[in-house]
């Protein structure tokens, strides 16, 4: 069945490809229960080497955890575990498959068009798939950021339900930053988040290495759709990932078609 609604209820438009487009990084995760061998030259290293085409460049990461401690009397933040990630790259640095002990992430800055992400995402989900072997699927989520800047005022783009007090005349000419976090609960038991606001420069994506981030102002529209699952259920064959993905993207279409004017997207140019 062709579903004509997301899931959080707004209609499914037709899909445009655009000459020119916001969107500053996309990525694609699946999590799973930790790998504890995942370092083993066995495994990290075959997925090397069935990735080394597409991706030759290979980065070692360290990322810390934050952590709060909260009790009546006070609030205390403190540095968790450190885990080591593995980031396999393309020659221009705008495809990223990234591994850690607990997830697969499909990134990229050089987003063109779904179905080059989605057969990317195939390949590196059959190879680590294939190789690591994880055992469940603990969610699978799809991010689009988009960071829009037009010569067009904020209220000729955005919803003005969205912009809320920025779009008061008192407030527009004076506002250096603005920014809402929604999260939903849509249907499927998937869970949405939609982080938007007006910043004055700069980039809420890292920049690619050798460049700097643009200084000039944006509007900041990043949509996040994923599902949990839960431990007792199958674990998501590929077909299962790639239906929900699928899923998430038209999903994500269809909130950020709600989010923005027809004005601007005709600014964009594009086919169906």
């Amino acid at each position: 069945m062709v579903r004509r609604t997301s899931p959080a209820g707004f209609p499914l438009p037709d899909e445009v490809t655009y000459s020119t487009s916001p969107l500053t990084l996309a990525l694609c995760q699946v999590s799973f229960p930790p790998i504890l061998g995942i370092a083993r030259p066995e495994i990290i290293g075959s997925i090397q080497a069935e990735l080394a085409v597409a991706y030759p460049q290979v980065s070692i990461e360290q990322a810390q955890s934050l952590q709060l401690n909260v009790t009546p009397e006070q609030m205390q933040a403190g540095f968790g575990q450190t885990s080591t990630m593995w980031r396999f790259s393309d020659r221009r640095d705008e495809w990223s498959v990234v591994i850690g002990t607990d997830f697969l992430t499909l990134e990229t800055r050089g987003y063109r068009h779904y179905e080059d992400f989605e057969q990317r995402l195939v390949k590196a989900v059959e190879v680590f798939g294939k190789i690591a072997q994880p055992g469940l699927v603990a969610r699978i989520g799809l991010r689009y950021v988009n960071e829009i800047r037009s010569d067009l005022n904020w209220n000729q783009i955005v919803h003005t339900r969205l912009l809320g007090a920025i779009d008061e005349p008192i407030i527009r000419s004076r506002v250096t930053q603005s920014f809402q976090q929604i999260t939903l609960v849509g249907d499927d038991m998937t869970n949405i988040v939609i982080s938007h606001g007006a910043f004055a420069g700069g980039s809420a994506v890292a920049p690619q290495r050798g460049t700097e981030p643009p200084t000039t102002p944006f509007y900041l529209l990043d949509i996040d759709v994923g599902r949990n699952f839960a431990p007792s259920n199958d674990a998501p064959t590929l077909e299962d990932i790639v239906e929900h993905v699928d899923y998430f993207h038209m999903s994500i279409w269809s909130i950020f078609r709600w989010a923005v004017s027809s004005l601007y997207l005709d600014s964009l140019g594009g086919n169906k």
